[in-house]
């Protein structure tokens, strides 16, 4: 039987964190969430729009921007439900012109990833009885960004967001045998360290349909997929008094090893058409390759992601 626990979990509660970085967290600022989540032709004067750093070009005003998250889940499988609620930080940000109309920038803190699981699940074996296995997950990665857009003529716009992406991703996996009392348990713990610099771009072509209505098109990707990392494991044999794990045996250890990292590549298309100065109406499709994902040359059970946006504001 598979228990899913999500009690003192921070930022995220969801069993598929387990898998790869875990759960992806930025969903653009404000406005584009409310439009669910477009970004790549996104254009407004007002506010900022990360994902596609070209925007700063036509950026008019000082923007500050902050926020928090909470959400309520619904974890279920076939034997129990429970609901859990979730709060973290969400994004900070600072967008101003430089030149206005040509050359803007911004910074700021997003999340990048989250893991938060703890599942346990309880097997009958021969000879052994009721063997249990627990796998729990913590920690998450931030990334700091600095980026720049500048607009060429009246209709183009490239931009580049300059990113330093840090934070820690743990894993442990332990079995133990509570029906017999000359077994010692196992446990596995890994900690994968990130901390380097990360490269994404955006273009927007802006172009004027009528004397009200324009259209944009916009195109986003990733420049260096792959960061540097740092690998520590520690494998021991205990011994469970109540609550408490004595070590009696080290079967492997595991520090300090210096590696890399592959993130997916990701890209998005999308446009954006306004109607005059009240309606905008935007659609996004963006993919991410997570066939290349690697850590430290180990692959997980990921399949490339697809999704389409679409929102409108007035």
């Amino acid at each position: 039987m598979l228990t899913i626990q999500a009690d003192a979990q921070v930022g995220s509660v969801s069993p598929y964190s387990r898998y790869g970085l875990g759960d992806l967290r930025f969903d653009g600022f404000a406005a584009q969430i409310g439009m669910g989540g477009v970004g790549a032709a996104y254009a407004d004067s007002t506010t900022v729009n990360f994902y596609n750093p070209a925007s700063l070009g036509g950026i008019a005003y000082t923007v500050f921007d902050a926020a928090g998250r909470a959400e309520i889940i619904n974890l279920s499988n076939s034997m129990t439900s429970n609901w859990r609620n979730n709060s973290s930080f969400a994004y900070l940000s600072l967008a101003f012109p430089i030149a206005k109309g040509k050359w803007g920038a911004g910074f700021g803190l997003v999340p990048f990833s989250e893991k938060g699981y703890d599942l346990e699940d309880q097997v009958p074996l021969p000879g052994l009885g009721d063997v249990s296995f627990f796998f729990d997950g913590s920690g998450g990665l931030s990334r700091f960004y600095i980026g720049n857009g500048f607009t060429i003529g009246k209709n183009l716009s490239i931009g580049l967001n300059a990113s330093y992406i840090f934070g820690s991703l743990n894993r442990s996996a332990r079995v133990e045998f509570p029906d017999l009392t000359n077994v010692w348990n196992t446990r596995y713990n890994q900690s994968t360290s990130l901390g380097d610099f990360y490269f994404d771009y955006g273009i927007q072509y802006k172009m004027k349909l009528t004397k009200k209505n324009e259209l944009v098109l916009g195109f986003t990707g990733v420049l260096k997929p792959e960061v540097n990392a740092v690998f520590d494991s520690y494998t021991y044999n205990y011994e469970k008094r109540g609550d408490v794990e004595i070590v009696k045996d080290t079967v492997q250890k595991t520090q300090d090893v210096n590696g890399s990292v592959t993130l997916p590549e990701r890209w998005a298309l999308g446009f954006s058409y306004r109607i005059g100065n009240n309606w905008q109406i935007i659609g996004d499709y963006s993919w991410q390759d997570w066939s290349k994902y690697r850590s430290f040359s180990d692959i997980d059970s990921l399949k490339n992601s697809y999704r389409f946006s679409a929102g409108a504001m007035y």
